[in-house]
């Protein structure tokens, strides 16, 4: 199987309160399959504050044409096993667990372990020569709660 370099530019919003301190973790999935789950972390830096712009890598198979992209949160340092990303249907939004009218007051009630992801745009890469193949982009404009997995569409 083809070895592929994903480059993932993540954006956070600007909104109020949009940052987090909760492990992110990524997947994308294409035609052909979903890359592991990664975590977005990059050692001696806050990740994920307001208005944030990072890039990270995934490095794995070829998964065919991008489709979607799911992240995650989690507790910060609370990932000491396999994390799973699982979410009922293909929609924009969060799993069960926070309905989308209870946002606000559910932000309002807690420390914002809550995170708002404005759009992430993907590069992908063949790993042998680091030649562009293809780019994606997913807008969010959502809010994740621990615990729960938004999936993305590509535009």
């Amino acid at each position: 199987m083809t070895k592929m370099t994903y480059r993932v530019y993540v954006k956070t919003s600007d909104d109020s309160k949009a940052g987090t301190n909760e492990d992110v973790w990524c997947q994308l999935i294409g035609t052909q399959g979903e890359t592991a789950v990664c975590h977005f972390d990059i050692g001696g830096y806050n990740d994920f504050e307001k208005g944030d712009s990072q890039g990270y890598v995934i490095m794995d198979d070829d998964i065919g044409e991008l489709t979607h992209i799911q992240f995650a949160l989690t507790a910060e340092g609370s990932y000491a096993g396999e994390v799973s990303l699982t979410v009922a249907g293909d929609f924009k939004g969060a799993s069960a667990g926070v309905e989308f009218g209870n946002v606000e007051r559910w932000k309002s009630q807690h420390h914002s372990p809550m995170w708002k992801l404005d759009h992430a745009r993907v590069h992908a890469y063949l790993l042998a020569d680091l030649v562009e193949v293809q780019r994606a982009v997913f807008t969010a404009d959502r809010w994740v709660a621990p615990g729960n997995v938004i999936r993305i569409s590509k535009d």
